[in-house]
C-alpha cells in the first residue's frame, strides 16, 4: 500500500501539527543528515559526501501510537504545551522519516523513480480520494439544505449506500486507511450522510456539520496534495539536472582520453623521448579533468568519478616520474575511457527498457 509522505506541513490558526521521529536508525539518520549532508541544488534532497541520496517525508501518526521509548519530539513546541491535552491546538501528530535511496546500488536514476512513484500517487488515486469526498459532501449539503425534513428513513439508507459506493470506487475505507486526516475526512462524510446525531436522532444541524467537517477536510487535503506535487517536483527537477550535469562531465573526460584525444599526443606516442614542455601542459589538462570528476554529487556518479579521479591521478605521478612508457603499455587511458563509457550506457535511461524501474519505497 503507497503511503503518501507530506512534503512541507501544512498548519491551519486552530489546527497545528506536533513532528515526532522514531528514536533509533531513524532519530541516528537525521542527525547524519543535519551534520554530514547537504541539499542538492536548494531542493529537499540530501547528499552526503559519498553521494548516497536522501530525502525527508512525513506521514500521520496516532496520538496514541506516541509513546516515550519510541517517539522523539522534533518541533519546536512552546515548552508549557501539551498536544495530548483534550482541547489543545495541536491536533494531528506527523512522523517525520529519513528516506535513503538504496535501490540500483542508490543511483539517482532510482531517486527519480522514487519522485515519479509518489507523484504518481498524489495526481493518482489520493486526488481521486479527496475530490470524491469533496463533490460527495457538497451534493449531500445541496441536497440536506432542502430536503432534509421530507426525507425518509429509506431515503437516508440510500444516501449512506451512494456515499458507501462512492468511497468504495476510490478504495477509500476508514477501517483501514493510515492517514489520520484522510480517516476523519471519510467518517464525518459517512456519519453526515445517515442524518443522525450520536442519539440515533435526526438531526440536520449535526448531520450538516459533519459535512462541512468532512468538505473542509478534503478542501485542505488537496491542497496539501498539491503543495506535495510542488516539492517532490523541485526535488525531481534537481536530480534530473545534477544527472545531466555528471553524464556531461563524464562525456567531456570520455572525449579527452580517446585513443585520438590526448593518449595520440606526442607525449604519448614517443614516450621514450625525454620530458619536454608539453609534459607539463598534459599535465595541467588531466589535473583539470580529474578536479571535473569531483563535481558529481550523486551515485553512481560520484562514485564512478571518483574511482576515474583516481586512475587520472596514478597517470599524472607516472608522468612526473618520467614513466610514461607505463602509461602506453598499461592502457590506462583506454581502462578509463572504458570505466566512464560502460557507467553512461549502464544508466543511459532511468527507467530501464526491460521494465525494471526499482522505485525505492515510500514508508
Amino acid at each position: 500500500m503507497t503511503v503518501i509522505p507530506f512534503a512541507i506541513p501544512m498548519d491551519t490558526p486552530d489546527r497545528k501539527h506536533a513532528f515526532f521521529i522514531r528514536t533509533g536508525p531513524q532519530k541516528e539518520m537525521l542527525s547524519y543528515l543535519d551534520k554530514f549532508c547537504r541539499p542538492l541544488l536548494g531542493s529537499d534532497v540530501y547528499t552526503d559526501v559519498d553521494g548516497t541520496i536522501f530525502f525527508k517525508t512525513w506521514k500521520s501518526l496516532p496520538k496514541e501510537k506516541i509513546l516515550p521509548e519510541l517517539y522523539h519530539n522534533v518541533s519546536r513546541l512552546h515548552p508549557r504545551a501539551d498536544i495530548f491535552a483534550p482541547y489543545t491546538r495541536y491536533k494531528l501528530a506527523r512522523e517525520l522519516t529519513v528516506n535513503e535511496i538504496t535501490k540500483d546500488g542508490g543511483s539517482v536514476e532510482a531517486a527519480i523513480r522514487s519522485m515519479d512513484h509518489v507523484l504518481e500517487g498524489t495526481k493518482g488515486r489520493e486526488t481521486d480520494q479527496s475530490q470524491t469526498v469533496r463533490d460527495r459532501s457538497t451534493s449531500l449539503l445541496s441536497k440536506f439544505s432542502m430536503d432534509f425534513s421530507q426525507m425518509s428513513q429509506s431515503d437516508f439508507t440510500a444516501q449512506l449506500a451512494e456515499t458507501e459506493r462512492m468511497l468504495a470506487s476510490v478504495k477509500l475505507n476508514p477501517n483501514t486507511v493510515l492517514d489520520e486526516e484522510k480517516k476523519r475526512m471519510t467518517e464525518w462524510l459517512i456519519k453526515g450522510s445517515f442524518g443522525e446525531d450520536s442519539q440515533e436522532r435526526r438531526n440536520w444541524l449535526i448531520a450538516t456539520g459533519a459535512l462541512q467537517a468532512s468538505l473542509r477536510r478534503a478542501i485542505e487535503r488537496r491542497m496539501r496534495l498539491n503543495e506535495i506535487a510542488r516539492k517532490f517536483l523541485e526535488m525531481r527537477e534537481a536530480l534530473i539536472l545534477e544527472r545531466t550535469f555528471s553524464r556531461e562531465i563524464f562525456a567531456n573526460v570520455i572525449d579527452k582520453v580517446r585513443p585520438e584525444a590526448i593518449p595520440a599526443s606526442v607525449v604519448f606516442k614517443f614516450p621514450d623521448k625525454p620530458a619536454s614542455r608539453w609534459d607539463y601542459g598534459t599535465t595541467a589538462i588531466l589535473n583539470t579533468l580529474m578536479y571535473q570528476l569531483s563535481h558529481p554529487h550523486v551515485k553512481a556518479y560520484r562514485t564512478v568519478g571518483r574511482e576515474a579521479a583516481a586512475q587520472l591521478k596514478n597517470i599524472v605521478d607516472q608522468l612526473n616520474a618520467g614513466n610514461r612508457r607505463v602509461i602506453v603499455s598499461e592502457n590506462l587511458f583506454g581502462k578509463i575511457h572504458q570505466l566512464l563509457t560502460d557507467e553512461l550506457v549502464k544508466h543511459a535511461e532511468v527507467y530501464p527498457p526491460d521494465g525494471a524501474e526499482n522505485s525505492a519505497a515510500i514508508t
